[in-house]
């Protein structure tokens, strides 16, 4: 899938390699077919690399290679949301800085609006890089922070009404963004 590589792509070149490559000590691939492909389409002439020392260990890579893509499971709503708010409070100074050089451009403050100075780009808002970090809309990852913060409330019929919702959306049974005429699928 040339879409998922380009992604892989561009992870690489933001973040680094996170897991090298594995290889047997005559250097025949054992795990990173993908990882290889995308440093070729960075233009990278070489890639980390773990030699397995024997034919145990190679049946090792190989396993946990397999157990990587059979056993992975799709993140929850939460876990998104909790990823998502640590990203977002890492990005909030970066945020923060290019509001500040949006307003002092030309020497004359910018009027501000309800989402911060007029103009500004939705894709450099923090809460938006997170989302898109986690692979949901800027929109789908406020409404659902909301409901999870909601879990938190000082009121009980709240903090069960999201405890249930947030169970809810986690099993996929309720939408955080319900569609319009508010059909929701229920789970039985």
């Amino acid at each position: 899938d040339d879409d998922k590589l380009a992604e892989l792509a561009e992870s690489i070149k933001d973040v680094g390699l996170i897991l090298p490559v594995a290889v047997t000590s005559d250097n025949k691939l054992i795990d990173g077919e993908r990882r290889i492909r995308a440093f070729k389409a960075l233009g990278r002439t070489s890639i980390p690399a773990r030699v397995a020392a024997d034919c145990h260990e190679a049946r090792d890579f190989l396993k946990a290679e397999l157990d990587a893509n059979v056993c992975r499971q799709e993140m929850t709503i939460t876990e998104k949301v909790a990823l998502a708010k640590r990203i977002e409070a890492l990005e909030k100074p970066k945020a923060a800085e290019r509001q500040v050089r949006a307003g002092d451009l030309g020497g004359a403050r910018r009027p501000l609006g309800p989402t911060g100075p007029k103009g500004q780009d939705e894709d450099h808002r923090s809460d938006a890089i997170a989302a898109s970090a986690v692979g949901v809309s800027r929109n789908t990852y406020r409404r659902a922070r909301y409901v999870v913060e909601a879990t938190a409330d000082r009121d009980d019929a709240v903090r069960e009404a999201a405890r249930q919702a947030v169970e809810q959306m986690d099993q996929g049974c309720i939408p955080v963004a319900p569609p319009r005429g508010r059909r929701v699928r229920l789970c039985l």
